[in-house]
């Protein structure tokens, strides 16, 4: 494992066999989600021969500019607003990227939910993006549609809720 620090962002590099996978942090502190941080994460992933295979950008602020010029990111992004994280908040993005094997999309109703990638007998599908389809309806009901969206995308995919090693809830009220 090795870390770098660059000027507004984090990188976590590990190798595996033949893969190498990049946990990059910015933080809105020290411009993490500006323009110039995110050409500069964009030419660190293209230095490494990575692909951006998910992210995670929680406060207000860019993120999926990346790579795309303001266009809709080839890759699932998960906003998250709320409790804390509001819209005048600055911007903290986690990028997930990977070198050394190829990367395909998930769609699913036209939107980009997950990225598959292979490292020898280890198929991964990191889904993402996924939100309810109506954030009015009661909690129980979201959070139905959510589960069942991931089952769909999983079963796209060749795989089942057996396959889920970790999950991620987001949750802005606990009772």
């Amino acid at each position: 494992m090795q870390k770098l620090t660059a000027a507004g962002f984090d990188v976590i590099a590990v190798p595996g066999s033949g893969m190498k996978t990049f946990s990059i942090t910015t933080h809105g502190a020290n411009g993490g989600t500006s323009q110039a941080a995110a050409q500069d994460i964009a030419d660190f992933i293209r230095g490494e021969n990575a692909a951006v295979v998910c992210q995670r950008v929680f406060g207000a602020g860019g993120g999926d500019d990346l790579e795309t010029g303001g266009e809709p990111a080839g890759w699932p992004v998960t906003r998250l607003l709320g409790n804390g994280v509001g819209r005048g908040a600055p911007a903290i993005c986690h990028t997930h990227a990977v070198s050394g094997a190829p990367v395909s999309r998930l769609r699913l109703d036209g939107e980009v939910v997950g990225t598959l990638f292979e490292e020898e007998d280890i198929r991964y599908c990191l889904l993402g993006n996924l939100r309810p389809p109506d954030i009015g309806a009661p909690r129980r009901d979201q959070a139905r549609a959510v589960l069942e969206k991931m089952e769909r995308a999983l079963e796209s995919a060749g795989m089942s809720m057996t396959a889920v090693v970790r999950t991620w809830f987001f949750l802005d009220r606990i009772p």
